[in-house]
């Protein structure tokens, strides 16, 4: 008999039990630490797991049915939810911020602030744990049972928050302490004194390889591009035209009067203003592989740029006729303020979503000291192998005018930084680029394009080969075989596309390779015009951030020098000059026709789905492995009329999971005469045979053998067969998975 303070004990030790939920379902939460730019999200998570906790602990013992907790848990959570959409608002309202939170958090750069609801993923998928374990404390006697929905949360979270690298040692050790805490304080009541230290020490010994497990993972996904759920937003991929500046470029810098496109103002503004980059050459046009996603309030930096050698400063833009899917920026962006863009961290590049004319930019740039640089090491970060593929076909004589002009040798390491080498990286590229400026010629009557074949001719050196358009270009042609050049010499590389500020003031070729040294010298801004488009190449340094190469000459008619054995080319026909009056066929590219073009759009609601739908199969997979434990436990009862008796509720389970319902006041006798109609002969005539043993087992306990109670599990088994062979496979399923025998009296 249960005495009024071996109740109240026991009502105790269950709201422990409930606490020690909410602290574990919070544990899961540091996972999205990387996210966000504090730890606020803990806060929020843990009063929502806390509230969902303390509710189903003070009225779950008056709801009789698992469904019944369900609903008063999505009652408390949505509650929770709403709470905190009011707290980060979106500014269209709570409804708003429900409604889009999910897409926008898993489509923002991180990390994240407090606004536009991006508090509330990461609170509703702990408040999901938290009440999926709380339920299963309240219905299943097992110790370790609540880990099943701990450890799919911890799922969830790793990867929904991989891009945002969790932190691995804090993330294992709040998981380990809470759960140990949790299965510790479950088992302590149910176990002999002398088996709880053993019980103890498995449950850790359990826990820990879990978090070893963990650590590992969020490791893994540290140094790695693991895919996360946020990947559902996918690259931009769309046509090469509706993206790239590089289609018009030639037709858009010919155009004559040229068309004034923006006024940049703020600080010093240095020598380019970059449009776009582009990684990916597959042997005819750039693209790009960038995943471009929302931005925060704060933009971080990429890992390998953040170093005290950077600079800062910040720029307004004001647009007049450009009209482009992406915008213009200068360096490595911190911050965007007055318009609403999408940017690749990694590459820094910005697009457009529904932009203002006028906007601010706070970027990181490298600094335009050429002691900072030489001193500096070419960036190696994971994340810029993208800047080190070439495309099928590269030819080799690429690769040797790579060395040849930057003056390396394949036997001192091979790359530009060979110990073998003379001088640092950044001379050393600074020399390649002074090489193609100094043997190629500049004019812009050569056909535009990129392709390899394009770039062959280009960097020709065998006098027999030499035609009327070899060894001449524009930037197009310049700034592609460096990219290409550098890339053979295992240097990333990025083709950039915008403006050449000053590109009329000053010589390209003065000798800093193009790292910033040219631009204005006060903060009054400059005006840029079409005639100031320009591509150039860029190199990831260590510490300081994409630095720019420019191995174009000066925008004038030059021809190259002649090599030896060449015949000089005729006058007459050495170009093929192009009608410079004709109309261009395309102005620069139109926003509205394909502003938005190329993004994946992110539906909230399908990722809310998505994010519902793994903690469903979650909550299923529990059901299934409760049910499954609880029947080796009764087959496994140490005394034999308690075996029989528990084939008898295994049989009555199958008939609950048939709609029978239990009829708790029937006997077993009468039970096997009104089961029949619904469960069929074959069945039915297992209870008939299994009825006598049960009335044995209740009424006569001591008088059964373990023979008689190996024979019930037999005639329950069949039962079970029996019902079984006379069903489809979906109601099979459905059985399985059922709740109903998990609700009530417990044996």
């Amino acid at each position: 008999m249960t005495t009024p303070g071996t109740a109240t004990g026991s009502r105790w030790r269950h709201l422990g039990e409930h606490v020690l939920v909410a602290v574990a379902a919070t544990a899961t939460a540091v996972a999205y630490d990387g996210m966000f730019v504090d730890r606020f999200h803990l806060v929020a998570a843990g009063a929502a797991s806390l509230a969902v906790c303390l509710t189903l602990w003070a009225i779950g013992p008056r709801l009789r049915t698992v469904g019944a907790l369900v609903l008063v848990a999505v009652a408390v959570i949505a509650a929770a939810l709403v709470a905190v959409a009011a707290v980060s608002p979106s500014g269209d309202g709570v409804i708003d911020t429900l409604a889009n939170a999910w897409g926008r958090t898993l489509s923002t750069a991180v990390p994240l602030g407090h606004e536009d609801g991006f508090l509330v993923l990461p609170t509703a998928l702990t408040a999901t744990a938290a009440a999926a374990m709380a339920i299963v404390v309240q219905r299943s006697p097992h110790p370790a049972m609540p880990l099943v929905p701990l450890v799919g949360a911890l799922a969830v979270g790793l990867v929904v928050a991989a891009p945002g690298r969790p932190p691995a040692g804090p993330l294992a050790v709040a998981v380990t302490v809470s759960a140990v805490a949790l299965c510790a304080l479950r088992a302590a009541p149910d176990r002999p004194a002398r088996a709880r230290p053993v019980v103890a020490l498995a449950v850790v010994a359990l826990v820990a390889c879990a978090a070893a497990g963990a650590t590992m993972a969020t490791e893994t996904l540290r140094e790695t591009a693991t895919p996360a759920l946020r990947d559902l937003t996918g690259p931009v991929e769309e046509d090469v035209r509706a993206l790239s500046p590089l289609v018009d470029f030639k037709a858009d810098l010919q155009r004559e009067p040229p068309l004034p496109l923006l006024e940049v103002r703020g600080d010093p503004v240095p020598g380019f203003v970059r449009l776009a980059s582009f990684d990916t050459h597959d042997g005819i046009v750039w693209s790009t592989s960038g995943r471009f996603e929302r931005t925060a309030t704060e933009i971080a930096l990429p890992p390998w740029m953040s170093g005290a050698g950077v600079e800062r400063g910040t720029w307004t833009f004001e647009l007049d006729g450009l009209d482009e899917v992406f915008l213009p920026t200068i360096g490595e962006p911190l911050a965007i303020d007055g318009t609403e863009a999408r940017v690749d961290v990694t590459a820094g590049d910005l697009l457009a979503v529904d932009p203002d004319r006028t906007y601010a930019v706070t970027a990181a740039l490298p600094p335009g000291d050429g002691a900072a640089l030489d001193d500096a090491a070419i960036a190696t970060d994971p994340s810029l192998d993208r800047y080190l593929t070439l495309p099928d076909g590269l030819p080799l004589s690429i690769e040797r005018q790579a060395r040849r002009l930057a003056g390396t040798d394949r036997t001192g390491g091979g790359g530009i930084d060979g110990d073998a080498n003379d001088g640092s990286a950044h001379e050393r590229l600074t020399a390649m680029a002074d090489g193609l400026r100094d043997e190629h010629g500049y004019n812009e009557s050569v056909p535009a394009g990129h392709g390899l074949a394009q770039i062959e001719r280009f960097l020709v050196q065998q006098a027999d080969r030499v035609d009327k358009l070899s060894r001449r270009g524009t930037a197009e042609q310049f700034a592609t075989s460096y990219v290409l050049m550098a890339r053979s010499l295992d240097v990333p590389a990025r083709l950039a596309v915008g403006f050449r500020v000053g590109s009329d003031a000053a010589d390209p070729g003065a000798g800093d390779g193009g790292t910033g040294a040219r631009g204005t010298a006060d903060g009054d801004g400059v005006t840029l015009s079409s005639a100031d488009l320009h591509v150039w190449a860029e190199v990831p340094f260590e510490g300081l951030g994409w630095v720019p190469f420019d191995p174009t000459p000066e925008r004038r008619q030059t021809d190259p020098p002649q090599l030896p054995g060449a015949d000089a080319p005729d006058a007459a026909t050495a170009f093929i000059i192009e009608d410079p009056g004709a109309e261009l066929s395309q102005p620069l590219l139109d926003l509205e026709s394909g502003g938005d073009a190329g993004l994946a759009p992110v539906d909230g609601t399908a990722l809310a789905g998505l994010a519902v739908l793994v903690l469903a199969v979650g909550v299923l997979a529990v059901i299934v492995l409760v049910k499954q434990r609880r029947r080796i436990r009764r087959r496994g009862a140490p005394r034999p009329a308690e075996r029989i008796v528990g084939a008898w509720d295994d049989v009555r389970d199958r008939l609950v999971e048939l709609g029978f319902g239990r009829r708790r006041h029937l006997s077993a006798s009468e039970l096997a005469d009104a089961a029949p109609p619904f469960v069929g002969a074959d069945a039915a005539g297992q209870l008939v045979r299994l009825a006598p043993l049960v009335d044995l087992a209740l009424y006569g306990g001591e008088l059964a053998t373990p023979a008689q109670a190996e024979s019930a599990w037999v005639l329950a088994d069949e039962f079970g067969d029996a019902l079984r062979a006379g069903r489809s496979w979906p109601r099979r399923l459905a059985a399985r998975l059922d709740p109903r025998p998990l609700v009530g009296r417990r044996r």
